[in-house]
């Protein structure tokens, strides 16, 4: 499978809304569908771990001396100790920790594109409300030259419109 890098994916041209608006939901259920699959690991590694314990402490308590020296009293601390330094406990607990931290690094990723939506909603707004079709004379305040790239309204709409006419291009062949 191609390793996909999420930092590239979230990025947002204002200059390319079009495309951004028509990938979010492919991007969205991707990661959406990975944080998922990652999470059903994760719970189905709970319940194996549970179902471990329990068989351990099962087979302490019917051998103590198996497990623990004969002068220590058997106590449910004493079992739950000898469960966690088994072997094969430590091993599933290593795997169960590892997926709840992908599975904590997905969720924050598909948040990202959650807020990415958000980001896409408001340029869109942005520009339907005409925002980036003032002239940079005619900026607000200081910050807005900033923002305008010191580009004339004409300038952005014949960059999107290029950019435009390249996507269109593309997928003609």
């Amino acid at each position: 499978m191609e390793e996909r890098n999420p930092e590239q994916e979230r990025k947002v041209n204002r200059f390319e809304l079009e495309i951004g608006l028509e990938d979010q939901p492919d991007l969205f259920g991707y990661w959406a569908d990975l944080h998922s699959a990652a999470s059903t690991e994760k719970n189905d590694l709970k319940r194996e771990l549970d179902d471990l314990r329990s068989e351990i402490e099962l087979k302490v308590r019917e051998a103590p001396g198996k497990y623990v020296a004969d002068s220590i009293k058997i106590t449910e601390s004493v079992i739950s100790s000898t469960v966690q330094i088994q072997k094969e406990y430590k091993e599933l607990n290593k795997k169960y920790i590892d997926a709840l931290n992908e599975t904590n690094r997905l969720a924050g990723i598909k948040e990202t594109f959650d807020h990415r939506r958000s980001s896409l909603k408001s340029l869109v707004e942005l520009w339907t409300n005409e925002y980036y079709g003032q002239k940079v004379g005619e900026a607000k305040s200081r910050g807005d030259h900033a923002r305008l790239g010191n580009k004339s309204s004409s300038d952005q709409r014949e960059q999107i419109a290029d950019n435009m006419e390249k996507r269109v291009r593309r997928s003609r062949g």
